[in-house]
């Protein structure tokens, strides 16, 4: 019965999705093309190379803004609202694609601005996709396209220090990629966001255990920790169904140790009917695998351990995304490419989706350029109004590092200079749910002191958030930290889990490690598990969270209220970078929304009531 109402309801959605369409076909609501993110100056740390080539080849691509740039918001906003009579009734790959459609007007301005300059262009979705000269390129884009060496690494870069597209095309264009940030030509580094806490030490585990030892707990947290303080293991009550999936998303060719896992999974899950996770590699390139990967190691064996029944499946992408030069990443890139993993991703039909996706990957929001983080955004709304939760690590710098703003920064006198806090990427989104670090079981789990949070530079507000975060900034903040953030900026995170002291198995050996790279997969596992019921129910799975959280948080999650970040120590991350002591910076935990555990952790019995706290399931 309930597919039947599911049908009807998606049905008359989509006539009435496809009849705005049909009546706005010329309407480009996008605004102008972004010009933040530029550098008046080589960075300290490069060099020009002054021999390059400008007919070298040089692909990129330019997105066409939307017909309407609101209607995947909107629509994204109805599906996921518990109190909406669309809640629930997520879109297909076409009708998704629907929603980011440019106009004819914006299709003809731009066709017609290549053509004129001889360029061939090939148009992918919203995509133009062009291959041309270095030389050809400037021209084109008002660029000046050069090559730069990192003196640290010697590798090479491209960039553009502006560029400028004629005045009747800007609103018609959101994004040029790659742009004004640092483009890598090289081979891109790998670099771990977790922090190995071992110091050397064998740590072994305790197998599965039958009650709760707190003051264990507190040393060394294996799954059997996890289970029981967020009561996972209830499930066997419910109507579970394997169709749930789970994702995780990973880069560099990292490659999982099939052995620990198998190990992992004996020691802390035994009886449990687990099968290894398949890998799917999002590119058709050839990719060279690295080398036993921590990071995936980490993810895989907690999403295994916690998920099941529900399979999980490793989602692989290769390379490096342009990057801003930050006292954080001065000399070299390690921001993830997540436009071209997004794009492989959606890509695929509904049924090749995960329904669930944990990243665990982060990096400062002032590195990556403004109009490819917008995009990068707007398309994980897209999986979202597909049926997808999205839960991402908010980072394991606390309320930053070095605390410099760099020449990105948006927010004014801040610019380029004076302190600032740094929230990161891609956890600021406000289409994802961001999780944060605790740590401890006894006497209660409290914030871990490293779990990124604050308030996004770049993205304002969501209105599902305005009350709790509006709540925090009067009663605990006020003036506090006046000029070091942006107090209209989305607030991160918006839940936590564990993320300190947790163990794994890596090249043969029990460690311990830290980073909220482990409480994502933690509570991205529980969502899993929340999926499995519904779908075991004939209902959709739950999709984008946030607007469910942030209505019944109080009821399904537990407050953490001890503890606080901390950062801006003053302490160089690099010999040559600079950076800020704030003395007693960080943001502190609260009763109710807070910028370093957000809502609070999961419970999952109560998170299953939470399931049915809205009788809005279908339309009539």
């Amino acid at each position: 019965m309930a597919g039947k109402f599911v049908s009807q309801c998606m049905t008359i959605f989509l006539n009435s999705l496809s009849s705005f369409l049909s009546s706005n076909p010329e309407t480009t609501k996008g605004s102008n093309y972004p010009t933040e993110g530029h550098f008046s100056a080589i960075p300290a740390g490069w060099t020009e190379l002054q021999s390059h080539h400008p007919d070298i080849s040089f692909p990129f691509r330019i997105s066409l803004a939307a017909a309407d740039e609101a209607l995947l918001e909107n629509t994204l906003l109805r599906v996921s609202d518990p109190a909406s009579e669309w809640y629930g009734h997520h879109l297909g790959r076409e009708e998704a694609r629907m929603l980011v459609q440019p106009s004819s007007k914006s299709k003809h301005a731009v066709f017609k601005w290549i053509e004129s300059h001889g360029i061939e262009y090939e148009l992918v979705d919203h995509f133009v996709h062009i291959n041309t000269s270095l030389a050809n390129a400037n021209v084109l884009l008002g660029a000046d396209f050069r090559i730069y060496r990192s003196e640290e690494n010697g590798e090479s870069y491209l960039s553009t220090a502006s560029l400028t597209l004629p005045h009747d095309i800007t609103q018609h264009v959101n994004l040029v990629y790659p742009s004004t940030g640092f483009y890598t030509l090289g081979t891109a580094h790998n670099a771990n966001s977790y922090v190995d806490l071992t110091s050397g030490t064998t740590i072994r585990g305790r197998g599965h255990m039958s009650s709760l030892n707190h003051s264990s707990c507190n040393d060394v947290v294996d799954p059997s920790c996890i289970r029981q303080l967020y009561s996972i293991g209830v499930q066997s009550e419910f109507n579970l169904t394997a169709n749930s999936s789970f994702g995780i998303a990973t880069f560099l060719g990292a490659k999982v140790n099939a052995t620990d896992l198998e190990e992992f999974v004996a020691e802390h899950s035994p009886g449990r009917n687990i099968s290894f996770p398949s890998t799917i590699s999002l590119t058709q390139s050839n990719v060279e695998e690295a080398s036993n990967s921590a990071e995936a190691d980490l993810d895989l064996q907690l999403a295994v351990s916690l998920a099941e029944p529900v399979p999980v499946t490793l989602y692989s992408y290769p390379g490096r995304a342009p990057w801003f030069p930050d006292s954080e990443q001065p000399d070299r890139p390690r921001n993830e490419p997540y436009l071209e993993f997004l794009e492989a991703l959606l890509a695929l039909p509904n049924a090749e989706l995960p329904t669930v996706l944990s990243v665990s990957f982060a990096e400062t929001e002032q590195s990556v350029p403004i109009p490819y983080a917008r995009m990068v955004c707007k398309m994980m709304a897209q999986l979202g109004v597909r049926g997808v939760s999205i839960l991402v690590a908010s980072g394991d710098s606390g309320v930053g590092k070095s605390c410099q703003a760099n020449a990105n920064q948006p927010q004014g006198k801040a610019r380029g200079e004076g302190a600032r806090f740094l929230p990161n990427f891609p956890a600021s989104c406000p289409w994802v749910t961001a999780v944060g670090g605790t740590e401890r079981l006894e006497p209660s789990e409290r914030a871990v002191p490293f779990s990124s949070g604050g308030f996004s530079d770049v993205f304002p507000r969501p209105q599902y958030q305005d009350i709790a975060v509006a709540g925090y900034l009067e009663a605990t903040v006020g003036e506090r930290w006046a000029g070091l953030y942006n107090p209209d900026g989305r607030g991160i995170p918006d839940v936590a889990a564990l993320a300190n002291n947790i163990l794994i198995r890596h090249d043969g050996q029990d460690k311990r490690v830290g980073g909220t790279s482990a409480a994502s997969p933690i509570f991205a596992a529980v969502v899993s598990l929340l999926n499995a019921v519904r779908l075991g129910d004939g209902l959709p799975p739950l999709g984008f969270l946030n607007p469910w959280l942030y209505q019944f948080g109080p009821e399904m999650l537990t407050d953490v209220t001890e503890g606080s970040s901390w950062g801006c120590k003053g302490s160089a991350v690099s010999e040559d970078a600079h950076s800020h002591l704030v003395p007693g910076a960080g943001w502190e935990a609260a009763k109710g929304w807070d910028p370093v555990t957000g809502l609070g952790t999961p419970n999952l019995p109560k998170m299953m009531k939470g399931l049915y706290n809205s009788s809005m399931w279908f339309c009539e």
